[in-house]
């Protein structure tokens, strides 16, 4: 009875929200940055405010407090529930590479590598002299690639039609014998300790868009009914339909993988035949190929480390991180991203980086980028693309050598402690450092066309708005519709739409409720769509920013969202041209998977940062909960009791001997619980639980 009063007054303590205050290391705020070059665009984003402390690293940059098995070369391990490659001495290590560094003669006022390792980095990425960089006693590891697949195209004019077309040609026999030989030249580097591993070619066409069309369809439609590489597309496809076979996007989904697992398998067994130790880290895959679970889970076996080229939203995807771990059972590298900033005198046409107007905005997007691969279970290494700004801004330094100051602010603040900041964020409670909440995609869109009675109206998986001045024949009006029936009470919704237009004049958006759900995206016309008559947000102006590039907006729908939830749980939206300057505006409908940025609404709910920490030790979610509650420790648990507001053990689970627990709470009743976690060592805390009530 004792135990069950002090339960009572830790519950009536969390409730009048007393807390045992522990100073931090680490301190990680909400924050926000401007996209698109304009800046009108602002996006929400966590930054690092202060990291207290500095690691202390070995030769090679791991992390001297975490030792594991030397082997005396580089090696991937997964460590507290997360991958890390380990260095030649068996310390932990977390990659930061930068791309593109040349020999230090190129650069006026730069000392390589010292400088590189003062701003952060701990490895020379893609493109860079680390031959001359590493000549002397102070060196750095690195990363290298070879041209398998793109050198071997140019070995026939065949070849080299092939690959224009998008065709690959990894069917051929003769590239077995290419890639064995090439691996030879390798393998030269397979003593180096510094020598992380190396990559194989680099963005190469394995995706499905406009230029080439569909994968699969490519390889069929080869002319030369005796080339390998139809024989190779038609024989699968017989394989799983038989002679008559019909493909459908089951087929074009599948054969990703087919082809990609047969490519790494080939460079694979070359590689690790001459330099069984050296980290194959994969082809620095980009575009829609980062998409295709087939890739990632059929050629698991054949990729020590996954490579993508991250471009286009200003943060990652974390489905996407989280889809690549979970279908390959392996690690990843971003191998490439960046943001250029406008307030600088260059160019800045080229290039496929975030945009942002100032150099402090590449700074927060930096950090908000970095600290969502930290998060994730799967991220063992990030590359910033590039040293120094070409005709972009796309570098760490200027063209005179100087370095942009913020930006390096930024990378050191990041990377100083780095191991200790990614243990942070996997205990932080996320929901107090700016989470956005439950991520909900649109269940239905469209747009309508002025005056047609047609209906499904897509312009190559693009969603319209546009109001012509001179003919109504020509204007668009874009739908969405989402479903929020799981919902009860909410905190707040925000509308988050990514689009871009055909020139360069800014122009007026509206956004409009629909009382009337009824519609749907195969049958809503111009004729026959629903009265949009409730102005939610008025107006936002897009950005006038020219086609080749997509920005986001963020509008507060929250009210509108509340009354919906309120009544039929169905929002449906309408975005409208309120200017009629004939400008088109375009975004991206819900089945265009390859870019990963339609329409979608960010709720948080009432509640959802209930988590309160007495010793910041323990995570503990999701929270609210409804049936499965996971629980994370930096040390070992052992009791777990749960009790109600009367202060009665309701629930215990014991005997865990795990940093790691998955609790069944499906049992209990609706209501607020304390949930107490004991250590092995015997230490305690207590958080407050939400069983939900929806």
């Amino acid at each position: 009875m004792k135990n069950n009063y002090k339960v009572v007054y830790l519950f009536i303590a969390i409730l009048c929200h007393i807390q045992i205050i522990k100073a931090q290391d680490f301190s990680v705020i909400p924050t926000t940055f401007k996209g698109g070059s304009t800046g009108s665009s602002t996006n929400n984003s966590r930054t690092l405010e202060y990291a207290n402390n500095e690691a202390a690293l070995s030769r090679y940059g791991g992390f001297l407090d975490v030792k594991l098995t030397a082997t005396g070369h580089f090696r991937t391990e997964i460590y507290n529930d997360k991958w890390y490659m380990v260095d030649p001495e068996g310390y932990l290590y977390f990659g930061i590479g930068i791309n593109s560094v040349n020999a230090e003669s190129d650069y006026p006022n730069v000392s390589l590598p010292n400088d590189l390792k003062d701003a952060g980095f701990n490895h020379l990425a893609n493109w860079s002299d680390f031959g001359s960089i590493n000549t002397g006693s102070d060196k750095i590891p690195y990363v290298f690639r070879e041209l398998f697949i793109l050198g071997y195209k140019n070995e026939s004019q065949g070849n080299k039609d092939l690959y224009k077309d998008g065709i690959i040609p990894v069917f051929d026999t003769a590239f077995l014998s290419y890639a064995d030989n090439l691996a030879q030249t390798v393998a030269l580097k397979k003593d180096d300790p510094y020598c992380i591993g190396v990559f194989s070619d680099n963005e190469m066409p394995i995706y499905s868009n406009s230029t080439y069309g569909e994968l699969l369809d490519r390889y069929l439609d080869i002319t030369d009914k005796t080339n390998y590489n139809y024989l190779a597309a038609h024989d699968w496809m017989i394989a799983r339909k038989g002679t008559d076979y019909v493909i459908d996007n089951n087929d074009r989904n599948d054969f990703h993988g087919y082809l990609m697992s047969t490519y790494y398998r080939i460079v694979h067994t070359a590689i690790k035949k001459y330099a069984p130790n050296m980290l194959y880290l994969g082809s620095r895959l980009h575009g829609a190929a980062k998409n295709y679970e087939s890739i990632y889970k059929n050629s698991a076996p054949y990729i020590d480390v996954f490579s993508v080229n991250y471009y286009g939203p200003f943060e990652p995807d974390t489905n996407l991180l989280e889809m690549w771990t979970e279908q390959s059972e392996k690690p990843f590298m971003i191998s490439e991203f960046y943001a250029k900033g406008f307030d600088v005198d260059l160019d800045n046409s080229g290039g496929a980086g975030y945009h942002v107007p100032t150099q402090a905005d590449r700074a927060a997007y930096f950090e908000n980028f970095a600290i969502n691969l930290l998060e994730s279970k799967g991220c063992l290494s990030y590359q910033w693309f590039r040293f120094q700004d070409d005709a972009s801004n796309k570098g760490v330094i200027n063209a005179n050598g100087e370095w942009y100051s913020e930006l390096k602010t930024s990378l050191m603040k990041i990377s100083k402690d780095i191991y200790n900041f990614r243990d942070f964020l996997d205990l932080e409670d996320d929901g107090n450092i700016g989470d956005e909440g439950d991520k909900l995609y649109a269940i239905e869109d469209s747009f309508t066309r002025g005056g047609s009675n047609a209906n499904k109206n897509y312009d190559g998986e693009l969603l319209i708005v546009k109001e012509s001045p001179t003919n109504a024949d020509f204007s668009r009006r874009t739908w969405l519709k989402f479903d929020v029936s799981e919902y009860v009470a909410i905190e707040s919704a925000t509308l988050h739409i990514t689009g871009n237009q055909s020139n360069g004049n800014a122009f007026d958006i509206t956004l409009l409720g629909v009382d009337d759900d009824s519609w749907s995206e195969e049958s809503i016309t111009w004729n026959n769509a629903p009265e949009a008559s409730t102005v939610i947000a008025g107006v936002f102006s897009s950005n006038g920013d020219v086609d080749s590039r997509y920005d986001s907006y963020q509008i507060d729908i929250t009210d509108y969202v509340k009354a919906e939830i309120a009544g039929n749980k169905i929002v449906s939206l309408n975005l409208v041209d309120a200017a009629s300057t004939n400008e088109q505006f375009k975004i991206r409908e819900k089945e265009d998977t390859a870019n990963n940025t339609s329409a979608y609404i960010t709720i948080v709910r009432t509640g959802l940062s209930t988590e309160v920490s007495i010793e910041p030790n323990f995570k503990m979610y999701p929270n609210p909960v409804n049936d499965r509650l996971e629980i994370k420790s930096k040390t070992i648990i052992q009791y777990i009791d749960f009790y109600n507001i009367n202060g009665s053990v309701v629930l215990t689970q014991n005997n865990f001997n795990s940093k790691k627990a998955i609790i069944d709470v499906t049992a209990l009743n609706t209501g607020l619980y304390l949930v107490k976690i004991t250590s092995e060592n015997g230490e305690v805390e207590v958080k407050r639980m939400l069983k939900k009530y929806y």
